[in-house]
């Protein structure tokens, strides 16, 4: 079983639509896939999918199915979740455990890390100064709390193909000259109208590179 954990810096880049879509597409491949909807307070993952097992190979943990009010869960109750979300995982012994996580650093991240171990980290961002900034950031955190995890980066929204670079800036005891940058591993087009129904579709080989990194990196 891999766990990869979808973070973003920032809010509205476009995070749970690639989570989903990534879940989609090794669906297709005959992977079984489990969702775990972390942005626990503001959780969409219930849009993109409908029920708790929408597909033969997806399984979607989303306190949006759990409850049809607004939502706030404090920390006794994230952990509940999130221990919930584990029992699952046993039973279902996915292949893909893909987790949605809020932006920026918070609390759940920390729960997350202490109960999950993580096979990969997703970037996502927007090419942008803003959003890349938000990421470049945060982005040592995993580093200092999954140790040598592979990590990638996601660019979403984009109207072009020009090549941001994502370097791991804080690890002050490694010499400049070994610090090394994070794979831009794709790039996902700017939708007609905001539209992402019809994202996979329109961004198939994008998602293929995403999946192909993920399956390969161990």
């Amino acid at each position: 079983m891999k766990a990869i954990i979808i973070y973003s810096g920032k809010g509205g880049v476009g995070k749970t639509t690639t989570t989903a879509n990534i879940a989609r597409l090794l669906a297709k491949q005959g992977n079984k896939v489990f969702i775990i909807d972390a942005d626990i307070n503001t959780p969409s993952m219930n849009t993109e999918f409908e029920g708790d097992h929408p597909h033969e190979m997806i399984w979607v943990h989303s306190s949006g199915n759990m409850f049809s009010k607004f939502i706030y869960l404090e920390k006794s109750m994230v952990r509940q979740y999130l221990e919930l979300a584990k029992k699952k995982i046993h039973s279902i012994n996915p292949d893909y455990v893909l987790i949605d996580t809020p932006p920026s650093v918070t609390n759940v991240h920390i729960e997350l890390l202490s109960r999950v171990k993580v096979s990969y980290v997703l970037f996502v961002t927007q090419p942008t100064k803003l959003s890349n900034q938000d990421v470049l950031r945060t982005m040592d955190f995993f580093h200092e709390r999954c140790g040598k995890v592979n990590c990638g980066i996601v660019e979403n929204m984009c109207y072009g193909t020009e090549h941001n670079e994502y370097p791991i800036r804080l690890v002050a005891q490694i010499p400049m000259q070994e610090k090394k940058k994070i794979r831009l591993v794709a790039q996902i087009p700017m939708q007609d109208n905001m539209n992402t129904e019809n994202l996979l579709t329109n961004a198939y080989n994008e998602f293929q590179k995403i999946v192909d990194e993920i399956v390969q990196k161990k």
